[in-house]
C-alpha cells in the first residue's frame, strides 16, 4: 500500500470524512503532480507517526495489506481532514487559508514542511 493510499485509508475509516469532503469539496479539485502528492503523504504520515492513537491506527492499516485499487484520491482533502484535530485550518471571508497549531507534535520541523508545504498548494493561500 502507498503512502498515499495509506492515508486515504485511515481518513475514509473515519465516520466524519465523507461530511467533512462534501463541506471543502473545493480541495479535491485541487490537481497535484504525482510527485508532490507521494511528498506530501510522506510528510504528513510522519507527522501522524508521532501522534500515539494515529500511529496505532496506521499499523492496523499496514499490517492489513488491503490496497484501495486504482481510485482517485484527493490527497489535499486527505491530509487537510486527517490533521483537523491538529491544526485549526479555516478559510477567512477573504478567501485566504489560515492555520492555527493547536496541539504540538514532537517535531514542530516537520509540522512546519507539512504546512508549508499545504499552504504552497492551497488555492487562494
Amino acid at each position: 500500500m502507498t503512502s498515499v493510499q495509506t492515508l486515504y485509508a485511515v481518513a475514509s475509516a473515519d465516520p466524519d470524512y465523507a461530511a467533512f469532503a462534501s463541506q471543502y469539496s473545493d480541495l479535491r479539485q485541487v490537481s497535484l503532480p504525482r510527485e508532490v502528492q507521494t511528498d506530501l503523504a510522506r510528510e504528513t504520515l510522519a507527522l501522524l507517526e508521532e501522534m500515539p492513537d494515529r500511529a496505532e491506527q496506521l499499523r492496523r492499516i499496514e499490517t492489513s495489506g488491503r490496497s484501495q485499487g486504482m481510485v482517485s484520491i484527493p490527497i489535499l482533502l486527505t491530509v487537510v481532514f486527517l490533521l483537523r484535530t491538529h491544526l485549526r485550518i479555516k478559510r477567512s471571508p477573504g478567501g485566504k487559508w489560515e492555520f492555527l497549531v493547536e496541539q504540538k507534535p514532537a517535531d514542530t520541523a516537520l509540522i512546519k514542511q507539512v504546512l508549508t508545504r499545504i499552504a504552497q498548494l492551497l488555492p487562494g493561500a
